[in-house]
């Protein structure tokens, strides 16, 4: 399929067939216009909602001081519709993740370390 996709004329000329309950299975072309446009090359979605994504490899800086400088240029810049959302996602959110899972496992590492050398001695 993928190899008709490049010429119209070859997906036209398919018997791609539809099924039918009244008058069996029928030509596509009969009952849709196949015209090439531009655009998502598929739609996604995301908790039931339309996605878009964008993807963004960073050489400059770390992903967290990117992100961050991202999302307080964008905020001050722009606007987002009613029904919108910017999600930041990727590496950045298992970052974060990482990050507050250590802000409890580090202190708690810590305190056992310590307790160990006190019951040491």
């Amino acid at each position: 399929m993928r190899l008709f996709r490049k010429k119209l004329i070859h997906l036209l000329e398919l018997s791609i067939l539809v099924p039918t309950q009244e008058f069996g299975h029928i030509p596509i072309a009969e009952i849709a216009d196949i015209i090439p446009t531009v655009g998502a090359s598929m739609i996604r979605d995301e908790n039931g909602f339309l996605t878009g994504y964008v993807y963004i490899d960073t050489s400059t800086s770390d992903i967290g001081g990117f992100v961050d400088n991202a999302k307080s240029l964008i905020s001050s810049s722009v606007q987002l519709p009613q029904g919108y959302s910017l999600v930041w996602s990727g590496q950045y959110e298992n970052m974060i993740r990482v990050k507050e899972r250590m802000k409890f496992i580090l202190p708690l590492t810590l305190f056992v370390i310590f307790l160990l050398i006190y019951l040491n001695r």
